[in-house]
Parts: structure tokens; sequence; C-alpha cells
């Protein structure tokens, strides 16, 4: 996906955006804008945070699935019970003398 469209960049510019415009017009204390702005900031951080946390958050908020795995340029590695962690894998490509693309990644 496109930087904006992950889920932890673009609500969250809207949402800053919507902060300082309510912010400037209203006659509220600072002490109120700024603990708005706080607990905006900490959900910010928080939904960053949970992306190091959770490969299933990560996914969630920065990919989308694609049935075509040449198109793909990240695969979700699940592997079977007592075998690892679920990881986010890069796929890497290369030729092959026939022509034809190996697509391959390290797990």
């Amino acid at each position: 996906r496109p930087l904006l469209s992950h889920f932890y960049v673009g609500p969250f510019l809207f949402l800053y955006s919507l902060w300082a415009a309510i912010s400037f017009q209203s006659e509220q204390s600072i002490e109120v804008k700024l603990i708005a702005l706080a607990g905006c900031v900490i959900i910010h951080i928080l939904c960053g945070l949970f992306c190091v946390w959770s490969v299933e958050w990560k996914t969630l908020s920065m990919c989308y699935s694609l049935s075509d795995a040449s198109r793909a340029y990240l695969a979700k590695v699940v592997p079977t019970r007592n075998n690892g962690s679920t990881q986010l894998c890069a796929i890497n490509r290369r030729k092959k003398e026939s022509g034809e693309e190996e697509l391959w990644l390290d797990f």
C-alpha cells in the first residue's frame, strides 16, 4: 500500500489536522487543547508499537492480499505449530537462464 494509506499514517494526518483546525478556532484553555493533542499522540505511538509487536496488526495496517505472488513484495509466513513465529518476509526475485522469474524468500 502507499504510505498514506497505512493505518498509522493517513488517519493520523487527518486527526492532527482536525485537531489543529478545532484548536485554533476554539475558545478552550491551552491545557484542554494540549491534553487532546497528547491523547492523539499516545494513540499514534501505540499504533506504531503494535506494528512492531504484532505481525497480524502490521499486515492489517500496511498490506493487502494478492492472489498473484509475482506482483507481491512481502509474504506473511505462518509456520506450523512449535516451529517459530509468524513473520513478514521480503519476496526475492531471480531470473533463470530460461528467462522465467524465480521467487524465493528467507524465513
